[in-house]
């Protein structure tokens, strides 16, 4: 059985993991073993981050209008980030983004997304 339990930001792994051995508890005459497998860190940055607002700026200046704000159930790397202290986002093009392996995006997505990355590095060198 896999438990599939969400860590928000600040949750210890292990404190997660010692949670659900003592929620599941004694199954004798069952052996029930807990162990930690694949873990996704929780990413949260601040809207007002420096680095949140100049990705927004780019992005509005190369495509005319606002991003779009989302919080994802999943981190994927940006957890590791903020986990020691790096503010970090996920942005970018994601149409038929599916775990189930029909990940794809529109080539004219992926110009764009280059135009405003460009951008942005563009304006924090100068």
């Amino acid at each position: 059985i896999t438990v599939d339990r969400r860590l928000l930001p600040g949750d210890d792994p292990m404190a997660a993991v010692a949670e659900i051995r003592d929620v599941i508890g004694d199954l004798s005459p069952y052996q029930v073993e807990i162990q930690p497998d694949v873990l996704m860190l929780p990413a949260l940055v601040e809207p007002d981050d420096p680095g949140v607002r100049a990705l927004q700026e780019a992005h509005a200046a190369e495509l005319g209008c606002p991003v779009e704000t989302e919080y994802l159930q999943g981190s994927f790397d940006a957890g590791w980030g903020c986990s020691v202290g790096i503010p970090t986002v996920m942005y970018g093009a994601g149409e038929g983004s599916s775990l189930l392996g029909a990940d794809f995006v529109s080539i004219a997505d992926v110009e764009a997304e280059s135009r405003v990355l460009a951008r942005l590095i563009l304006d924090q060198l100068s």
